[in-house]
């Protein structure tokens, strides 16, 4: 998930507000009838509209719903449109149903460049879909020199730098991919700061370069995204083996980042409780260190490292609920049909994912089209 800078949303919200302002004081004409149809001209009042219906997919905020107001004063019908502000789904008794919530807001005609072209929004720092921590003190942005290897004196020195970031030629070393992504993401300097100010994988400087860009050496590939060396001061200082065996004898193990342990083996415990830490309930279990590239919903943002990396996050039942709006489908209906595999994200979601008590939080990405993968982190 990106993280935004509060102070470039409160700053946008401001040049759209004063936009909106200078809109309807204009009075534009009306393409269809040469007729001015300024809601904000001629005064209304607004209201909202709220229906639920059997569940639907794909209904964002701010989108426009086409409703039939005949039945409004002949006002209203020119000059107004209704907006989503508000979408809920639930599930009972095996059937979907989405509530959906709309406001009544001023229409206005098709415009030109005259107004557009004076609109000047800041630009928030684009970073890849990462799992995001809890809004912390911001870390530093200086990187630990125990962190960079800055002779290059393993590997191939000489190999291939690749700026910017892509995949790699090669995995056998010899490519060093551009990180700067990886090192100016806020959420990822967040999880540094958490572990000790240390990154997962082994930062290099080109030799001879002087413009401090650091890179990360190849060693091989996982699917179509770059595997990066991993750095071995951050594994002594914060990876631990980590398993976990029922009642029954299920056992699950990983390697994984000290500050995810505790909260994990809450996990396992509580579904070992209700009798779905088993073969049924978890076909498919990832909890270790994985140091590749993220993978958002438009494509692998080479350069920039997963929350997997950290040892911070799991994916359950994966091959399930894949990444992807499908995947979050998948799982819905399948909650609500009591299959098993459905049933252990309902356990997460309600114990963990919305109990934020104690020390860490955990977050589960199923908004963002992910519904099997879960994060933590320490709560600040």
């Amino acid at each position: 998930m990106p993280h935004f800078e509060d102070s470039i949303i409160n700053e946008n919200v401001s040049v759209a507000t004063e936009y909106f302002r200078t809109l309807v004081a204009s009075n534009i004409k009306d393409a269809q009838n040469n007729q001015k149809q300024s809601a904000g001209s001629i005064g209304f009042i607004p209201y909202n509209v709220s229906f639920t219906m059997d569940g639907i997919s794909g209904i964002k905020i701010y989108n426009e719903l086409h409703i039939d107001t005949n039945f409004l004063p002949n006002g209203y019908t020119k000059t107004t449109d209704f907006i989503v502000t508000g979408i809920d789904h639930s599930l009972q008794n095996g059937d979907w149903e989405t509530n959906i919530n709309l406001t009544l807001i001023p229409k206005t005609s098709p415009i030109t460049n005259v107004i557009t072209s004076s609109l000047t929004f800041a630009a928030q720092a684009e970073e890849a879909r990462v799992d995001t921590p809890p809004t912390s003190p911001s870390p530093s942005t200086n990187i630990p020199s125990s962190a960079i290897n800055t002779n290059s004196s393993e590997g191939d020195p000489n190999g291939v730098y690749i700026s910017p970031a892509r995949k790699a030629d090669k995995g056998d070393g010899t490519n060093y991919v551009d990180v700067s992504k990886t090192l100016s993401s806020k959420s990822l300097k967040s999880l540094a700061e958490i572990n000790g100010g240390l990154y997962p994988i082994r930062l290099y400087t080109k030799p001879g370069d002087s413009s401090g860009t650091k890179y990360a050496k190849v060693i091989g590939f996982i699917g179509q995204r770059n595997s990066y060396e991993p750095d071995p001061t951050f594994n002594s200082n914060n990876i631990i083996s980590w398993t976990y065996t029922g009642q029954n004898g299920f056992k699950q193990s990983a390697k994984l980042n000290k500050t995810w342990g505790p909260t994990l083996t809450k996990i396992a415990e509580t579904l070992d409780s209700k009798g779905m830490w088993d073969s049924k309930h978890i076909k498919s279990w990832s909890a270790g260190i994985v140091l590749r590239d993220v993978t958002p919903a438009s494509g692998i943002s080479y350069g920039t490292i997963s929350a997997h990396a950290f040892g911070m996050a799991i994916d359950i039942n994966s091959g399930q609920y894949p990444l992807g709006s499908a995947g979050v489908a998948t799982w819905k209906s399948d909650f609500a049909a009591n299959i098993p595999t459905a049933l252990v994200h309902n356990v997460i979601q309600t114990n963990f994912v919305l109990n934020q008590g104690g020390p860490q939080k955990v977050f589960w990405l199923l908004d963002s089209g992910d519904a099997h993968h879960f994060s933590v982190f320490k709560k600040v």
